[in-house]
Parts: C-alpha cells; structure tokens; sequence
C-alpha cells in the first residue's frame, strides 16, 4: 500500500469516526479529528463557523435538538485532501428547529433526510467542511410547507431561467426562493423580475 493510499483511507476513517461521534454527541472526540482553526460551512450561514467551538456548537446541538439522531453513511470517497459523503440521517426532534424561512415547533416529529458533505483534511485533521441539504424536502416532508398548485418562470438568465415559486407555511404565504422581491398582500404573492410582473392568488 503506498503512502497516497494510506492517506486516502486514513482520512476516510478519520470522517467516519467523526459521524460516529455526531450521532452521540461526543464533543470530547473532536480535537482529534478537527483542526484547531477549522471552517464548518452550513446551509443558512452567512459566514462559517470557526475552530473547535464552532465544530463543537453543531454535535453538542444533536442532544439538544434530537431525541434520536443516526448517520448512515451511504458513500464515502476520498482524492487527494477530500472526502466526500453521501449520508441518510434518520431522526426524531426533542425541540423546535431554526430554519431560514423561521422556527417551526417539530417537536416529536420524525425525519430522515440526505446530505452531501465534503471535507478537505490536513495534516490527519479535517481543516474544513461543506454541508449540503434539501432544507426546502425537509420542511415539506415535515408538513411544515406546501407547495402552491404551480410555479413560473418567464425571464431568462444567460443558459436560465430564473424561477419563483409560491409557498403557504404555517397558513401563510411565504417570501422568497429566488432573488427577487416579494410583497404579501392579503392571500396574493406579488413577484418583481425585470421585464416580469406576475400575480397569484392562492387560496387560504
């Protein structure tokens, strides 16, 4: 086995005995598995969290927020300096959950969701991680959003388009998915593009 590879699965084990300790809540484990001035980058952030507290904040959060909380790791692979996963995480909340569109108690309710997470290591720590997730599944799955009857999309962007879609959450009609603005007015959602005025009405 040549050095590439042992360092190759050296940082496949190193990731995987991080997920084991996520799924416990074990804090004391990090500082042998994260860097001291590590980057942890998650949906909803604007800047990523930094060091061993920051680290330390998401898997001291699992007790917290999960009464269960388990990480099957569906795919894991490793080139150079990065791991990248495919995981299942199958949960049930203990407490309400801080989402960007707001607080919903899901108190009770059980999920299972896929993330993609990438990390690059160094040094035989990780010095940096990428979580990817469905949020916008996650909340439909949970009964929290549901999806107005249709979507539109008239303005294009270079090789897109540029979508807005309408949502009711908790009773009411939800903001933005896309960069533009949005105004409430009593049950109707109207969205400003450039070159594009569209009105919907949903039903209460």
């Amino acid at each position: 086995m040549n050095d590439v590879h042992k360092t190759t699965e050296h940082n496949k084990r190193i990731v995987e005995t991080y997920f084991r300790a996520l799924d416990r809540g074990d804090v004391s484990a990090l500082p042998a598995l994260f860097s001291a001035d590590c980057l942890i980058h998650r949906p909803g952030l604007t800047e990523p969290l930094k060091g061993l507290a920051g680290i330390g904040s998401v898997v001291a959060g699992v007790t917290g927020r999960y009464r269960k909380f388990k990480t099957e790791i569906v795919s894991i692979l490793a080139e150079g300096d990065t791991v990248a996963c495919r995981l299942t995480h199958h949960v049930e909340f203990s407490a309400p959950w801080t989402t960007r569109l707001g607080t919903f108690d899901v108190s009770g309710r059980s999920i299972v969701w896929h993330p993609i997470v990438l990390f690059r290591l160094s040094d035989g720590k990780i010095a940096e991680q990428w979580v990817c997730r469905d949020e916008l599944g996650m909340l439909i799955d949970l009964g929290i959003l549901k999806a107005s009857l249709c979507f539109f999309f008239k303005h294009r962007f270079g090789y897109g388009r540029e979508f807005c879609r309408h949502f009711r959450i908790s009773g009411l009609i939800c903001q933005r998915f896309c960069p533009v603005h949005c105004q409430i007015e009593m049950g109707t959602a109207v969205v400003d593009l450039p070159d594009l005025s569209c009105r919907r009405f949903v039903g209460r």
